[in-house]
C-alpha cells in the first residue's frame, strides 16, 4: 500500500462482525470480510513505521485511519466511473428496488428490532442539550474541508451533514465533549456482552472516537440506505420528537425489518 496516495480510490475487504446463528448458542457472533469503496483522503508516515492512510467510505462518508496491511485491497476507477448501485436489486411490480419497498413500509410504523444487533438507552438531558448547543456552534467549530458547516456536505439534497472534532472544540467544551462520547461506550457491555473480548481479545476495549456528525433534516430531506462501515459500532441520539416536531423522520435497518421514531434523548 506504500504506493498509494491522497485522492485515490480503492476497494477494501473490511471484518465485519455478524450472528452466525449457531443454534442453541447466545451472543454467536462471527467475523466477515466485506468489500467496501473508499477515497484515500490524507496519508501518515514517520521513518520507522508503515504509511497509515486516512480512508474516507464512499457509503456513508465514515472516516477512519489504517496502514492497509493484512487487508486485501484493489484500485478502482475515479468516482465519476463508478455506477450507482442499489441495495437488493430485486424489483417490486411498480418498478421500486426492493430495498425501498421495505423502507416505504416502514416508514410510517415502528417495529422494534429483536435480534439484539440494535441497542437502544436514554441519554442524560445535560448531554442531550450539549449535543443541542454543538449544532448551535457548527459553523464556527465544524469541520470546513467537508463542505460548508452551514448548509452541510452535499448527502441526499436537504440533509446538513456536520462533521465536529474534539479538537476544534474550544478547551472548555472538550470535556464535555469526552463525557458524551464515554456515555455511549458505557453501553457496549450492556449492548452485546462478551463481544469487545471475542473481537479484539481479552485487553480488547473501546475507544472513543475524535469526532461525531451533525445531522439536520428538511422537508423531503432524506438518508439513503447505507451500511455504516468505517467504525465496528456508532450511536444515533436524537433531538427532538416525531410527531411533534415535525412528521415522519423514522431510521429503519430494512435488512432487520425494524423502524424508530425519532424521541428526544432516544439514542440508538
Amino acid at each position: 500500500a506504500s504506493n498509494l496516495s491522497p485522492g485515490d480510490r480503492l476497494e477494501v475487504e473490511w471484518p465485519c462482525m455478524y450472528d452466525c446463528g449457531a443454534e442453541g448458542v447466545t451472543n454467536s457472533s462471527a467475523i466477515e470480510g466485506r468489500w467496501f469503496t473508499a477515497s484515500v483522503v490524507s496519508l501518515r508516515q514517520t521513518s520507522n513505521q508503515r504509511p497509515r492512510f486516512l480512508l474516507r467510505f464512499d457509503d456513508d462518508n465514515s472516516e477512519v485511519w489504517h496502514s492497509l496491511r493484512k487487508l486485501p485491497w484493489r484500485r478502482v476507477a475515479a468516482a465519476d466511473n463508478v455506477e450507482d448501485e442499489r441495495v437488493d436489486g430485486g424489483k417490486g411490480c411498480d418498478g421500486r428496488v426492493g430495498s425501498q419497498l421495505v423502507l416505504d413500509q416502514l416508514a410510517s410504523i415502528e417495529v422494534v428490532d429483536k435480534s439484539g444487533f440494535i441497542h437502544e438507552f436514554g441519554m442524560e438531558e445535560k448531554l442531550v442539550c450539549f449535543c443541542e448547543f454543538l449544532h448551535e456552534v457548527r459553523d464556527a467549530y465544524g469541520d470546513k474541508t467537508r463542505g460548508s458547516t452551514s448548509e452541510g456536505e452535499p448527502l441526499h439534497g436537504g440533509l446538513v451533514s456536520v462533521v465536529l472534532r474534539r479538537e476544534a472544540l474550544p478547551a472548555s467544551e472538550r470535556e464535555m465533549y469526552h463525557v458524551l462520547h464515554q456515555r455511549c461506550i458505557d453501553e457496549i457491555p450492556k449492548a452485546w456482552p462478551d463481544w469487545l473480548r471475542q473481537a479484539a481479545g481479552r485487553a480488547g476495549r473501546a475507544r472513543q472516537s475524535q469526532d461525531l456528525r451533525l445531522l439536520q433534516y428538511s422537508e423531503g430531506s432524506r438518508f439513503e440506505v447505507h451500511v455504516d462501515s468505517g467504525w465496528a459500532c456508532q450511536a444515533l441520539i436524537y433531538l427532538n420528537d416525531a410527531g411533534k416536531d415535525f412528521t415522519g423522520g423514522s431510521t429503519c435497518f430494512p435488512n432487520l425489518g425494524a423502524a424508530y421514531r425519532p424521541r428526544r434523548g432516544r439514542v440508538l
